[in-house]
């Protein structure tokens, strides 16, 4: 049988002809290709980050960048797999389905779910990445407030050890500090030198 004759008791002109005038959004198939340059995008701005930090520690990197690119990825999985939705119930609701048209949607099933895998696994390394770099930011916040209590302790500490210094004795209105009382004690030890 020829392909005109099998076309004909379909009832299609042709399979390109068909599958093109399927009820798909074209905005929804363009999501596809947008979704895989945003992807991108964002992977190159968090391994800037990366870079970043390698170069000057956990000061140099912006966490909040990370968090949002990571964000977005998720949201972009979640598109993705929602396209994949539509063109799934697309075919289901066609009237005429046939072996080529049930072939290519597996081929492409195929290779958005590698795809969407690929985007899963780039998120999963980036984010380790960005538990490291917080977990490092809160470990140095930690250690700064540590710092600035022990100074702070410090300071009290000083603060009082110079109110202790002055001694007063009573029924005299002279006060004497550590230091005099020593200068004192000192000269009454020594031998007078004549």
């Amino acid at each position: 049988m020829s392909t005109e004759k099998i076309n004909e008791a379909l009832g299609i002109e042709s399979i390109d002809s068909f599958l093109s005038s399927l009820n798909v959004d074209e905005g929804e198939m363009a999501k596809l290709s947008e979704v895989d340059q945003q992807v991108k995008g964002d992977i190159e701005r968090i391994d800037a980050q990366m870079q970043k930090y390698s170069e000057g520690g956990v000061e140099k990197v912006d966490i909040d960048d990370i968090q949002h690119s990571l964000g977005h990825i998720r949201e972009l999985v979640e598109i993705s797999k929602n396209t994949i939705r539509y063109i799934y119930n697309q075919l289901i609701d066609s009237e005429l389905v046939d072996s080529e048209l049930v072939g290519s949607f597996s081929k492409l099933l195929e290779a958005v779910h590698i795809q969407i895998q690929e985007y899963i696994g780039l998120y999963k390394d980036k984010q380790n990445f960005f538990h490291k770099v917080k977990l490092e930011a809160i470990k140095q916040a930690n250690k700064l407030e540590q710092m600035r209590l022990k100074q702070q302790y410090d300071l009290e500490k000083l603060e009082k050890t110079k109110k202790n210094d002055a001694v007063t004795v009573d029924n005299m209105t002279v006060a004497y500090s550590q230091e005099d009382l020593i200068k004192s004690l000192d000269e009454a030890d020594s031998p007078d030198e004549e």
